[in-house]
């Protein structure tokens, strides 16, 4: 049974033209075949003969129906969300069936530490996804990404492969990510990013200091349900994204800051070699090898003094690596 897509309303405008009206891509449509199938399939659902006709085989209806299928405009399947979910995953460029598929087949699980995921479970099972205690993925919504109860969910991870997403709803700028995937190459843990932040952890780094104590400096908790269904809608859609384009995915080694007074920031973690939890062994015993100096062109007309390549390429090359959060240094100034 074909139907019309539900992120597409049909309104006839006279005899001469069809408004396809959308939430994202509206159309005018003069084509009479194609008016002739959208008309009745605004009625409801219809079958191939039923569009197409019994008496002779029209082949401008034939035509039209195959470019309105391969358009997304029609569809040949039921219904896998709501309407109203399905015009949404549409929107944002997901095919709605292979979609549903995709969450279907994956298990997921949540696991709350120092945080309720009661709004997590609801909005997850109402858009899809499947949760299970046998699952392939674990969500972790943590209070403080330094909480010391994340050490134990990393060791499991990485010793059942299981790949795990961090997630913290508290806080004016809360987080989601890093999605971590144990025996992925060049994946870091949460002991990567817990050296990291604890590195540019000012008053954790003085109270260390004054007093040798360590670990995350005690907090208020900052928190509210708006903030909190943002990150768990941010969530949602970096599933989709991840379970549907993995090699595209934002959160796979990265972390998206949710800045609640205007804007997003991403920050990149890089995996540390000489991490005790996921790196090599060998290079946590070695020295490290000694800098060698040699002869490189000098470009003429670059200012900053003798340069073998421009300033603009060795930032591009190394920007990832700045982070208040997950990078090597928490920032750059001019000087």
């Amino acid at each position: 049974m074909y139907r019309l897509s539900s992120l597409y309303k049909v309104t006839a405008l006279g005899n001469e033209f069809v408004l396809l009206a959308s939430d994202c891509c509206s159309s005018i449509i003069s084509s009479s075949p194609a008016k002739t199938i959208l008309n009745a399939l605004s009625k409801g659902p219809k079958t191939w003969r039923e569009l197409i006709g019994h008496a002779q085989m029209s082949e401008g209806k034939m035509a039209a129906l195959m470019e309105l299928e391969a358009q997304g405009i029609i569809i040949d399947y039921s219904p896998s969300f709501p309407s109203g979910q399905e015009a949404f995953w549409s929107c944002l460029g997901f095919n709605p069936q292979i979609l549903a598929d995709t969450f279907s087949i994956n298990s997921l699980c949540i696991r709350g530490i120092g945080c309720n995921i009661s709004s997590f479970s609801t909005a997850f099972k109402h858009s899809g996804l499947h949760l299970s205690e046998a699952y392939e993925l674990l969500i972790v919504v943590a209070d403080d990404y330094r909480n010391r109860e994340l050490e134990q969910v990393n060791e499991d991870a990485i010793r059942l492969g299981v790949p795990w997403l961090l997630v913290k709803p508290t806080g004016i700028n809360p987080l989601v990510g890093p999605l971590f995937i144990p025996g992925r190459s060049e994946s870091a843990c949460w002991e990567c990013l817990e050296h990291r932040l604890e590195l540019h952890d000012r008053e954790s780094q003085f109270l260390k200091g004054t007093k040798g104590v360590s670990g995350s400096i005690n907090r208020p908790v900052v928190h509210h349900p708006i903030a909190e269904q943002i990150v768990v809608s941010t969530t949602i859609l970096e599933l989709a994204n991840w379970m549907v384009m993995p090699d595209k995915s934002s959160i796979v080694n990265g972390i998206l800051e949710l800045d609640l007074r205007g804007g997003q920031k991403e920050h990149h973690l890089v995996n540390r070699p000489q991490c005790k939890t996921c790196g090599h062994p060998k290079q946590m015993v070695q020295f490290p090898k000694p800098v060698c100096l040699q002869a490189a062109p000098i470009l003429k007309d670059v200012g900053g003094g003798y340069r073998s390549e421009r300033n603009a390429v060795t930032m591009a090359r190394y920007l990832h690596l700045v982070s208040r959060l997950s990078g090597v240094v928490p920032f750059l100034k001019p000087y």
